[in-house]
């Protein structure tokens, strides 16, 4: 069973690596939702608090949500960068 979990990370930490491989290309993140992002991150963070109360660490689920933590980070920091860029009327 240790192989489908660590398969199942995987995949779901790889869930959004289009999105963040869109971000870096495009330089912003103007696409993406304040709400969805703060959102995802909270609940990514929440995941990893969670899972490391357990006695014994279930590992490929908390390296995906370690995974998708960092990835939330990134597409933040380029939302917050952008926000930044913005003109002022």
């Amino acid at each position: 069973m240790g192989i489908v979990g660590w398969v199942s990370g995987l995949l779901l930490a790889g869930c959004m690596l289009p999105q963040a491989a869109k971000v870096v290309r495009e330089g912003n993140a103007r696409g993406t939702s304040w709400g969805m992002l703060l959102a995802w991150f909270a609940g990514e963070v929440l995941g990893v608090i969670y899972l490391t109360s357990f006695v014994v660490t279930p590992w490929p689920v908390l390296a995906n949500y370690a995974t998708n933590a960092a990835l939330a980070i990134l597409i933040l920091c380029y939302k917050v960068l952008d926000v930044r860029r913005l003109p002022t009327v």
